[in-house]
């Protein structure tokens, strides 16, 4: 699985490639909410939220506020491909 962390004032998202679930994912963390409440969008671990393509990443993640680089769409395609 791989996992790469962009922090952007009081968000902290984690993405990346999950290969047992064959799915990218997508987390949103908000700093300013209690501790156990900070996750407040969690995509790509069910079946109604699977991501297959990297392009189904980046607009998830543009709606929640991130946008995702040309250079990192490569790495993310990479470690799709490598099996990560």
């Amino acid at each position: 699985m791989s996992q790469h962390i962009v922090v952007q004032e009081e968000k902290r998202f984690v993405f990346g490639w999950d290969q047992p679930l064959k799915s990218f994912y997508l987390q949103v963390h908000d700093s300013t909410r209690a501790e156990d409440e900070q996750i407040i969008v969690w995509l790509g671990a069910t079946a109604d939220t699977k991501m297959y393509n990297v392009e189904n990443l980046v607009h998830a993640a543009y709606r929640h506020g991130l946008l995702i680089d040309y250079p990192m769409r490569v790495t993310l395609y990479g470690d799709k491909d490598d099996g990560v």
